[in-house]
């Protein structure tokens, strides 16, 4: 599944993520998906644990449209990484392999001195 991260931006602590991507168009087999109900995109906790952060409905049931979200995160202190996963489902509830993702983090120290007050 062609799912990147478009955007992000993180202070110390939170940040804004924007996910976007293009939903599957072939089953596992590699016949044309013909019955795409959903794609799931969830986070990867660092205790390994998964937060679902959104449900696109399927623009059409052979797949293909366009999907975006953008969400907020909280950085857990000494995290280095934010982990996703997307993963798509056909009416009968079968599930795509996961697509995995990994955006590494890293503050950056300008080296400006904040302005006083």
């Amino acid at each position: 599944m062609p799912i990147n991260i478009t955007y992000i931006e993180l202070t110390e602590k939170t940040g804004s993520v924007e996910i976007a991507g293009t939903e599957v168009t072939l089953d596992a087999d590699g016949s044309p998906i013909t019955d795409l109900k959903n794609t799931k995109i969830f986070q990867i906790l660092q205790s390994g644990a998964t937060k679902l952060i959104h449900v696109f409905a399927a623009t059409s049931r052979m797949g293909g449209g366009v999907i975006a979200v953008t969400f907020d995160v909280n950085v857990e202190a000494a995290q280095t990484e934010i982990k996703f996963r997307a993963v798509a489902s056909d009416v009968s509830n079968n599930v795509s392999l996961p697509t995995e993702f990994t955006f590494f983090l890293s503050l950056v120290n300008d080296g400006i001195a904040p302005a006083a007050p």
